[in-house]
């Protein structure tokens, strides 16, 4: 092995180091989150197109563009195995973005021009940001005027159930569920749309002695 090839080799390897490093501030994210693609996967995602990237490069006569649309393609379905659906609430939505555009960086550190190693680092800025501060953006102005607080009293706790039932099938997110007693008749229940939840069809189901709203 000459002095050219491992110039070569040390540039392969810079770019593969730098594509790990970048899926793992992606998937530390989304572990601390508590969603299923976390550090590794994102570490061996992003390496992974990186690799699949470099290795087009090296096509002499071959198209590097179709590299990159099937690492999109394959990336699609590993993205739609990190959505699945609880009840009537799809979870996981944002993780198969962020496997997504973390693809999409991989490709960016198998570019061979310094510039897109760049574009990489600044996006992978943009998604950080993405996930943790516009979340909170969200969560604070927006997601909190949705919500809403409902105090139900039941003659037995087994009348949770039709309760809990009903509020899943308005396409509500329980965000809270607390008992305000040892005896379990008594509870609080946080709600993700409030304006989607009649009192008077709480107060119809089973069991149900008083519902109103934390005003």
């Amino acid at each position: 092995m000459d002095y050219a090839q491992l110039q070569e080799l040390g540039a392969i390897l810079l770019r593969v180091l730098l594509s790990m490093t970048i899926g793992a501030c992606i998937g530390l994210n989304r572990e601390i989150e508590g969603h299923p693609a976390g550090i590794r996967t994102h570490m061996l995602l992003v390496m992974g197109a990186t690799l699949f990237t470099l290795a087009g490069r090296s096509f002499g006569t071959g198209d590097p563009s179709r590299v990159a649309a099937q690492i999109v393609t394959g990336i699609g379905f590993l993205g739609a195995g990190a959505i699945f659906k609880m009840g009537t609430d799809v979870r996981g939505l944002t993780t198969a973005a962020t496997v997504w555009a973390s693809a999409a960086i991989g490709v960016f550190c198998g570019l061979a021009q310094p510039v897109y190693l760049v574009a990489a680092l600044i996006a992978t800025v943009l998604i950080l940001v993405t996930l943790s501060p516009v979340k909170w953006v969200e969560e604070r102005f927006i997601h909190s005027r949705q919500r809403g607080e409902l105090f139900v009293s039941l003659h037995d706790p087994s009348a949770l159930g039709p309760v809990v039932m009903h509020l899943t099938h308005l396409r509500n997110r329980i965000v809270g569920l607390h008992f305000l007693g040892e005896d379990r008749k008594r509870l609080s229940i946080r709600v993700s749309h409030r304006e989607q939840v009649r009192l008077e069809e709480i107060l119809a189901l089973e069991g149900v002695l008083e519902a109103h709203w934390n005003e």
